[in-house]
């Protein structure tokens, strides 16, 4: 049995300023010797992000 990771839990790390590796060490810690996954929706979304704070945003905003 392993445990998924959600977007949000990464999100929420590197907000504390935390590195990817270091959240696995983390979860490790708590967990012991389990896999972590990552889906490939958490995947495209955290890439997303990252392109939006590199760039300017791409998306239609509606006048109002």
């Amino acid at each position: 049995m392993g445990i998924v990771l959600d977007s949000s839990i990464i999100i929420a790390a590197e907000r504390r300023g935390h590195t990817v590796r270091e959240i696995l060490e983390q979860v490790k810690a708590v967990q012991g010797e389990i896999e972590i996954g990552v889906s490939v929706v958490t995947i495209a979304e955290l890439v997303h992000r990252g392109q939006g704070e590199s760039r300017p945003s791409n998306r239609m905003v509606p006048d109002h």
